[in-house]
């Protein structure tokens, strides 16, 4: 049993944090409405756990993002991806993948395509074949460009270990390049051992006020991939 988290951490680089979280809700927004999702004003997820819902954390370096399309709950990998590569078009981004707390991926998006990809084995319990040793090793040069300026990068080579511990992994994330801390390890939910719990601000030193949530409606799109019986 472990818990189960999915996000994605967008990076500001030299935009100002507060107008570049305004640009990827505005675009995040959009992007929804030209999918054909639905907008329903919030707690619409929460009462029904139906549809979908996203969260956005406090300005900064990197923005965080919470997707229910990541949850144990609802999980929906293809919509997930769907979002991701349209969000690494206005932003790199990294997606956090986390099963079971026995093993982690941590993926490099830019450009609508994935360019690198660490993890400490395979999904979803970490199982770490020959494949999985040259596919999840990471190349730390990928990453270079979104150290924080201070990290220096023969230290970096050394501590983006694939055979570290997962949550040892995402803390050399936090370290490396600056995540925030608490955050990096949540989504929009933390499901232990598949039960939904939605994040609490309360637990980083934060308010409601700090996010903002987006809820949707998909039923639409659900029932016209439905089959016709």
């Amino acid at each position: 049993m472990g818990d189960d988290f999915s996000n994605r951490m967008l990076f500001a680089g030299d935009e100002p944090p507060g107008l570049f979280r305004e640009r990827i809700i505005a675009f995040t927004d959009r992007f929804m409405r030209e999918r054909g999702y639905l907008e329903r004003a919030a707690p619409y997820f929460d009462e029904t756990f139906e549809g979908r819902a996203l969260t956005f954390g406090p300005a900064g370096r990197w923005l965080f993002m919470g997707d229910t399309a990541g949850s144990t709950e609802c999980s929906d990998r293809e919509a997930w991806r769907a979002l991701t590569e349209a969000l690494s078009t206005q932003a790199p981004l990294a997606d956090v993948l986390m099963s079971d707390s026995c093993c982690v991926h941590i993926q490099l998006w830019r450009d609508g395509a994935q360019e690198d990809v660490i993890g400490t084995g395979e999904l979803p319990f970490g199982g770490m074949t020959e494949s999985a040793r040259r596919e999840l090793c990471g190349h730390p040069e990928r990453w270079r460009d979104l150290l924080l300026e201070e990290v220096d990068f023969s230290d970096f080579e050394q501590r983006w270990d694939m055979e570290l511990y997962c949550f040892d992994l995402i803390r050399t994330a936090i370290e490396m390049f600056g995540w925030p801390a608490g955050l990096a390890a949540t989504g929009y939910s933390l499901d232990f051992d598949g039960i939904f719990s939605k994040y609490e601000p309360e637990e980083f030193d934060l308010t409601e006020e700090d996010f903002t949530e987006l809820h949707w409606d998909d039923s639409n799109l659900r029932n016209a991939t439905s089959p016709v019986e």
